[in-house]
């Protein structure tokens, strides 16, 4: 969505592709991070902190943003900008929650701008997550690559422990860096519950997977930020507060979650916003933007890999949802870039381009360098 964006200008990824090169991915088309290394093409534009989400939708509501030179169909979830105008056809209703935790009605009848319903906080509870910059190597099936806990903060401090079962005959020692005298050999499958020591709030921990006979070990990965912390007390009863204040609303099953997995998210917890999202799906979510939303949180934990089947299936279900999907085949040519294949990757980004054509979004279209 709009909260992770830092888009490459493919004219420029394509050629290093193309010559060997090895670009690092970034993320999809709207910049809210500064990365820490320096990124192939500049922001496009600086984005307020907050997110408010379009969480109650009956009827129908068409988008239009800063950028836009018209209005387009929109739906549940979309994350949206101080500056957007909403317009709700005859008989619908909408309701936003806005980034410091309070909903707005969106009066019907004349197109609604959100600086009207969502003042801006000076800290808003939920926040962007993104900028974090992943490796190109993208999860290798060769190797038990470590899926949770990954590049999170953690709230359980016996957390379950997940990797990529690269040989099912395989059998792995496990063990934790950061922790002395826990290790755990001749362990099958791709999971383990941790019993080690009581971890320690805010310091850094590295799961490590290895065969038993350490010639293959998830170190292998290299280059992505794996680490994982325990959340200090401190934040947890920040969170905890927050969530007990999005509980309070008395939302729909699925608008709490997606609105959990954002609050979560925005604040490192990256491991419990999957976790939410996930089940959801589990339990029969079918709306496009929980498959977008987990895609986005798998390629920002470097989990390329899994946030593939993700976005495919968001472009599957939002066949109505212009941006989304601009934003899906985005986030597409981003997984395709780390994987090191310039010719999906130019397929999906030139799909992209196509879609913000359409929507007439002229900066992102000058900043993508679209043909």
């Amino acid at each position: 969505m709009r909260y992770n964006i830092l888009i490459t200008c493919f004219l420029l990824i394509i050629p290093l592709l193309a010559c060997g090169g090895n670009p690092t991915p970034t993320t999809s088309p709207r910049a809210i991070a500064t990365p820490t290394n320096t990124p192939i093409s500049t922001p496009i534009t600086e984005l307020a902190p907050g997110v408010n989400l379009l969480v109650n939708l009956t009827g129908e509501a068409t988008l239009k943003r800063a950028g836009w030179s018209d209005y387009h169909p929109t739906g549940f979830g979309m994350v949206l900008e101080r500056g957007d105008l909403l317009k709700l056809s005859s008989g619908a209703e909408a309701q936003v929650l806005c980034d410091e935790l309070t909903l707005w009605s969106v009066p019907s009848g004349a197109p609604a701008g959100l600086n009207n319903g969502c003042p801006q906080p000076p800290e808003p509870a939920l926040i962007r997550f993104g900028g974090k910059i992943g490796g190109t190597r993208g999860g290798d099936e060769s190797i038990p690559y470590i899926i949770s806990p990954r590049n999170t903060t953690i709230l359980d401090e016996k957390p379950l422990l997940q990797w990529y079962p690269h040989d099912p005959n395989a059998t792995y020692t496990i063990r934790i860096s950061g922790i002395k005298d826990w290790k755990k050999e001749g362990v099958t499958g791709n999971q383990l519950q941790y019993d080690g020591p009581i971890l320690k709030a805010g310091q850094s921990y590295l799961l490590i997977v290895e065969t038993d006979d350490r010639v293959i070990s998830s170190q292998d990965e290299g280059g992505i930020e794996r680490n994982f912390k325990l959340i200090t007390e401190t934040k947890r009863l920040e969170l905890q507060s927050q969530v007990n204040e999005i509980r309070t609303l008395k939302l729909t099953s699925p608008a709490e979650a997606l609105i959990l997995a954002h609050l979560y998210a925005g604040h490192d917890v990256f491991s419990e916003a999957i976790d939410m999202l996930e089940t959801a799906i589990t339990n029969g979510q079918t709306d496009p933007i929980f498959y977008y939303t987990l895609a986005e949180l798998y390629r920002e934990s470097g989990l390329y890999l899994l946030a593939l089947p993700h976005y495919e299936t968001t472009l599957q279900l939002a066949q109505d949802n212009l941006e989304l999907r601009a934003e899906a085949h985005a986030g597409l040519g981003e997984v395709y870039i780390a994987l090191g294949d310039g010719a999906m990757a130019k397929e999906q980004l030139t799909k992209a381009c196509e879609g913000y054509e359409v929507l007439g979004d002229v900066e992102i279209l000058g900043k993508l360098n679209c043909p």
